[in-house]
């Protein structure tokens, strides 16, 4: 393949039939010639989101050689259905279920190709919570907006089980959908660009408010940040998978340089030997959709490239 010769790419759509029968939405970019791919990378979004956010980073990686799969969480975009609507999420340990599966058809019909994983923010917290289960498929995990652990994750667990169990059927509470959530209702953390926070707020596929089992969910996925690191012995570990987190400096959701200084700790806890994070100056928290982001898709780009010619 000639580097300075731009690819041809093509959009797919599929649909995944999960273990407990939801169906769903997986959308793939991918070079025309199979002769041209270089590796894959599967996609795993965060809160509020859905695939089609990430059909730009997806377009400039296909046009470089790689099979991109971008699939709806459970719950948001079109993977959907009557017992899992907008905001609804069955439990993490499905949400995981659904991304082994993913993975899983991507290695059966692609053996010989490297798979990445790439999961941002909450998506961050699945892939961590992902390697706990299986990470013998992967040859490389990227996260951005690499969420921070908080010890309020356990409390917030117990509280929204007895709400859960007292209420049977809880309606969604703004409240609390604010007190999970980074932002408490406002955007502006998210990103610099403005063009970007217009295209948010007029987003008919943004989940706006998650149900008790959706927010129960997401605290489970920060608990098990901490958790993984305590795992050590009781499953494989691909101890040498390269592990890049790209962040923003002024990212609320990460921490800091205190709580990307613990995250990292965790993974390293749990056996993996090759973790970097990168501090992006000036971006806040969805780097791909900075002002800058080309020099994010370069970074991802570069990284994909080293692990799978190696």
């Amino acid at each position: 393949m000639d580097g300075n010769t731009p690819l041809e790419i093509r959009n797919q759509e599929k649909i995944i039939r999960a273990s407990d029968g939801l169906d769903l939405n997986l959308k793939i970019v991918r070079p025309v010639k199979e002769v041209d791919f270089k590796g894959s990378l599967q996609i795993i979004h965060g809160m509020g989101e859905h695939a089609l956010r990430y059909m730009n980073l997806a377009k400039y990686l296909a046009v470089h050689g790689y099979l991109v799969f971008i699939s709806d969480n459970r719950g948001h975009g079109l993977s959907l259905n009557d017992k899992n609507p907008t905001g609804h999420i069955t439990s993490l340990d499905q949400m995981i279920e659904d991304q082994l599966q993913i993975s899983r058809l991507i290695k059966k019909k692609y053996p010989n190709l490297p798979l990445t994983i790439y999961g941002h923010s909450f998506g961050s917290m699945i892939a961590r919570a992902y390697l706990d289960y299986d990470d013998s498929m992967l040859a490389g995990l990227i996260l951005t907006g690499t969420v921070k652990y908080k010890a309020a994750s356990k409390i917030g667990k117990i509280i929204l089980g007895a709400r859960i169990k007292a209420l049977k059927n809880p309606k969604p509470s703004k409240f609390l959908n604010n007190l999970v959530g980074p932002g408490g209702g406002s955007n502006d953390w998210i990103t610099s660009d403005q063009a970007e926070l217009d295209l948010i707020a007029e987003d008919n596929l943004w989940v706006k408010t998650y149900n008790d089992y959706g927010l129960l969910a997401i605290l489970e996925a920060n608990y098990r940040i901490k958790y993984i690191s305590k795992r050590a012995g009781k499953n494989p570990v691909n101890k040498k998978l390269p592990i890049l987190s790209i962040n923003g400096e002024e990212d609320i959701v990460t921490g800091g340089r205190k709580g990307l200084l613990a995250s990292k700790r965790f993974l390293e806890l749990r056996g993996y030997e090759n973790v970097e994070f990168i501090s992006m100056p000036q971006m806040k928290h969805e780097v791909i959709n900075e002002l800058e982001k080309e020099l994010v898709y370069q970074m991802i780009l570069t990284f994909l490239d080293k692990e799978n010619r190696s």
